[in-house]
């Protein structure tokens, strides 16, 4: 839960981001774990020749607890999105800590589209979280052990 609330962590374990930043309107860190309100600026795509970005806000961030069973929730929302390219942009992740230490992570984005490119880029963006989740992230966790 942490290690995918901290933002600096992201471009270790996503393909496709480049780079985090404070956003300019806030004051928050981004090198500790996300609270509920706090926002990231991620830059994605291929800078400088697709220099895309978004702007995350947390909108709920809960650790999970192995001894109750209970699922961690991590939720980002971006109401402008991608300029151009998708509105309305979510993810949420559900963990599941099990009683062994090992976590399950489970990934869902939602979008609303603005461009056809959105459409196309799908299998792409499903593809990166896939990558993302299964191989990126337990390898930078265990580095981190």
């Amino acid at each position: 839960h942490n290690f995918l609330a901290t933002p600096t962590n992201w471009p270790k374990i996503v393909a496709s981001s480049f780079s985090v930043k404070e956003p300019h309107s806030n004051s928050n860190r981004i090198d500790v774990p996300l609270e509920v309100g706090d926002k990231v600026e991620e830059v994605f795509g291929l800078p400088p020749l697709i220099p895309l970005s978004v702007v995350w806000e947390c909108v709920e961030a809960s650790a999970p607890a192995a001894s109750t069973d209970k699922k961690g929730k991590l939720e980002f929302y971006s109401a402008g999105g991608v300029p151009n390219i998708a509105t309305d942009c979510r993810m949420k992740f559900q963990i599941q800590q099990e009683s062994d230490g090992v976590c399950s992570v489970k990934l869902e984005m939602e979008f609303d589209p603005v461009s056809p490119l959105i459409l196309g880029a799908t299998p792409i963006l499903k593809l990166d979280n896939d990558l993302a989740l299964k191989v990126l992230l337990p390898s930078a966790i265990n580095r981190t052990m």
